[in-house]
């Protein structure tokens, strides 16, 4: 994922607002993107699994109603299937979702810009 810049936001999203002033502060150019109505594609699911350590918990948006609703579920499925089910249910990823340079990480970390 070398030279792909993207971000999946959620517009209402006080994190995501955070990470998007930083990109506009810094004069990035991103592909700002709706997490709810364009979840990242499956390869990217599989590209985020592997940045944070092969942790799905760390993908998901745990303090979401929707999540509360499906925790039983997605508990017993294969980390396959947790990533299917992401990419049909994009507000169950947690957010901002970036992928940036060859990396990616969830979640706002200003740091990850330094030297951009």
């Amino acid at each position: 994922m070398k030279g792909i810049y993207k971000v999946y936001v959620y517009a209402k999203c006080s994190t995501c607002k955070k990470t998007l002033d930083l990109i506009h502060f810094k004069k990035l150019s991103f592909e700002i993107l709706p997490i709810r109505e364009t979840p990242p594609s499956l390869e990217e699911l599989h590209f985020m699994l592997d940045q944070v350590g092969g942790r799905i918990l760390k993908m998901l948006n745990t303090s979401s109603p929707d999540y509360r609703k499906q925790k039983e579920l997605i508990s017993v499925m294969s980390d396959e299937k947790v990533l299917q089910f992401l990419r049909k249910n994009g507000n169950l990823i947690k957010r901002p979702f970036v992928l940036m340079n060859g990396q990616g990480w969830v979640g706002h970390q200003a740091e990850r810009f330094n030297g951009e």
